[in-house]
């Protein structure tokens, strides 16, 4: 007696773990996930930076000592860094929020992206125009109490740091252009707007 083969099973396939294609564009992980790493190098940063304004130190620090004596250049140094820090929570903010697709995270990275170029470019200027000279001014006021060996090191330290850091604020212009561009292309928004879909 033969026996008859068993009807396939319309849901034999049903194991096999079908992958859903994520909603979320590549761009889109790759710019969330360096916003977080960068938004959180920025806030720790800023709140380490934070003691060395209000005069605490671990050592003598002449040439702070200098600055702070400076109300403009201090006051304009202390802005910049509550602006760096609401730029560095804005970015690490709009990474998290963007993992998920959250429509209010592109509109947050949006803003920091033109915040983050307004800030720099007015850096920039301010450093050609205002804190630049001012800083020399203090900085060669606060290596006089230096002895020459430890001056002629700082001097050279100085000279270097205050080179790299326009060049790195020219680089930095970089990062927020990328994002602006990148949240606003066409697949980009209407990814945000549909949202991440529930399970995924």
């Amino acid at each position: 007696m033969s026996q008859l083969p068993p009807p396939n099973d319309p849901l034999s396939y049903a194991s096999a773990g079908i992958r859903i294609p994520s909603p979320r564009p590549t761009s889109v992980t790759v710019i969330a996930v360096l916003a977080i790493v960068f938004g959180s190098i920025g806030v720790l940063g800023e709140l380490c930076s934070i003691p060395q304004y209000l005069g605490a130190g671990f050592m003598p620090n002449p040439v702070m000592d200098a600055m702070r004596a400076d109300s403009l250049l201090i006051g304009i140094m202390v802005g910049s860094l509550l602006v760096s820090m609401l730029t560095s929570v804005m970015l690490l903010w709009g990474g998290i929020g963007a993992i998920s697709l959250k429509a209010s995270a592109r509109k947050v990275l949006v803003a920091y992206a033109i915040l983050g170029i307004a800030t720099t470019v007015v850096g920039l200027a301010l450093n050609f125009t205002v804190t630049g000279s001012r800083s020399e001014t203090a900085f060669q006021k606060g290596i006089q109490s230096m002895p020459q060996a430890q001056a002629a090191m700082t001097q050279k330290m100085h000279v270097i740091s205050y080179y790299g850091g326009i060049g790195v604020s020219i680089i930095y212009l970089i990062w927020p252009l990328l994002v602006l561009y990148f949240m606003n292309r066409p697949h980009v928004k209407s990814a945000f707007e549909q949202g991440m879909p529930l399970g995924v």
